[in-house]
């Protein structure tokens, strides 16, 4: 097993959820790069639990969709790990209570339907196409909810303030703040309008 996928672990073990995240996304991104499609099933695997952890029931619910669509597809989930699979099924729970069965089943039957290639566009808040296109936020490369949140941010709102506007769980907004200013490169929320209004001397 790799370091990143164990400090991922780690991470989410300390409920340090949104570096987890972050040790994910960027480990799938390297994943790609080497096209590497076991290695990815697995960290998409930990990224959907360090989501579920974050209370980003929806993705969480896509991503463990599709490593489990993934995972049919070499023969056995998570490598035959009983251990591995019980630890799922304690995040995959907490993204069914947060979304309910209707809309978890809907979202993780979404994620079954992703080929490996949508799959990590997904992960990795990406537009995906077969050919080049380009974002709607191309300034900063944030998704639409993204953007909304990274607005709300930049006006000086709180969590709690953002969620009750956007209607969102507080641990949902958190973990959108945390995709945020991975993204446009900055370590604090007060930096996020500097950031919005002059993209590329703040991109990492």
């Amino acid at each position: 097993m790799d370091v990143v996928v164990c400090r991922v672990r780690t991470g989410l073990g300390s409920a340090r959820h949104d570096e987890a995240i972050t040790l994910a996304i960027d480990a799938l991104a390297l994943k790609r790069a080497f096209d590497d499609t076991v290695g990815a099933t697995l960290v998409t695997d930990l990224l959907a639990w360090a989501e579920a952890a974050a209370g980003s029931g929806e993705r969480a619910a896509v991503l463990l969709g599709a490593a489990s669509s993934m995972w049919d597809s070499f023969g056995m989930q998570l490598y035959g790990s009983q251990h591995w699979v019980q630890r799922r099924e304690v995040y995959e729970s907490r993204a069914r209570t947060s979304l309910g069965d209707t809309v978890y089943s809907a979202s993780h039957r979404r994620g079954s339907t992703l080929s490996m290639a949508e799959l990590i566009a997904y992960a990795l808040d990406e537009e995906f196409s077969d050919s080049p296109v380009l974002s709607s936020y191309p300034a900063v490369g944030l998704s639409p909810r993204e953007w909304d949140i990274a607005q709300c941010v930049a006006d000086g709102l709180t969590n709690k303030e953002i969620a009750d506007r956007l209607v969102l769980s507080v641990r949902t907004v958190e973990g959108h703040v945390a995709h945020v200013l991975r993204k446009l490169g900055v370590p604090r929320r007060h930096q996020v309008a500097a950031a919005l209004a002059n993209p590329s001397s703040h991109r990492a």
